[in-house]
């Protein structure tokens, strides 16, 4: 998937508009619209640091250098987050780790 297509699939999923992506980098719906069709090609570091921030990517993953979404890592920050301040063992680490093994054994 080229960056373009990353774009307009990623503001799709989470719902925004072209208008709304527009105001947040400071340029016009066309603008995006133009990201979008690949009619823009070459945006500048900024750009794609905006982008990447309220799409909840990476610019990494914008430019395809890497396949994971921040999303993803906000989940393990979710993950984490739940479990902060919590008096874990190495009991219950390991019975946390056999919970999430069997939690996701059907996807291999």
């Amino acid at each position: 998937m080229n960056m373009n297509e990353k774009i307009r699939t990623r503001r799709e999923e989470l719902g925004f508009t072209l208008q709304q992506i527009g105001d947040y980098l400071g340029v016009s719906k066309a603008t995006i619209q133009r990201y979008e069709s690949g009619e823009i090609k070459n945006l500048k570091l900024e750009s794609i640091e905006k982008l990447a921030n309220i799409l909840k990517v990476s610019p990494s993953y914008l430019m395809g250098w890497e396949e994971n979404t921040k999303e993803q890592s906000n989940q393990i920050d979710t993950i984490a987050a739940h479990l902060e301040g919590k008096n874990i063992t190495p009991q219950k680490m390991k019975l946390l780790e056999k919970y999430i093994d069997a939690l996701f054994d059907d996807e291999e």
